[in-house]
């Protein structure tokens, strides 16, 4: 009987700690403010951030895992032609991510 627990408790501690791993692929969504805004200032800000949430859509955002280690990034994506506005396609690369980020939890 001692021996039946002790391989059913190795069994349930090593499916516990057993390692993790795992991709993630995200894409971006935004939801259209439905108000009017009341001056230009704020009408451009939101054209721009609309425009900007557009091109996003285009990125494709991974996260790469492990029970140690995490790394997320934007994978490389081909400039859209017909860019209507440069500085709100370059935002849409810097709404989710300004490069590499790497996590590893023993280091950290």
């Amino acid at each position: 009987m001692k021996k039946l627990i002790l391989i059913l408790l190795l069994s349930v501690t090593s499916t516990l700690f057993a390692q993790r791993n795992g991709v993630a692929e995200y894409e971006f969504s935004y939801k259209t403010p439905t108000d009017t805004p009341k001056n230009n200032t704020v009408a451009n800000a939101r054209k721009t951030v609309g425009l900007s949430a557009e091109y996003a859509k285009e990125h494709k955002y991974v996260l790469k895992f492990n029970s140690i280690e995490s790394l997320y990034y934007i994978e490389g994506s081909m400039p859209i032609d017909g860019i209507d506005n440069e500085f709100a396609y370059k935002f849409s690369k810097y709404i989710f991510s300004n490069g590499i980020f790497y996590q590893n939890r023993l280091t950290h």
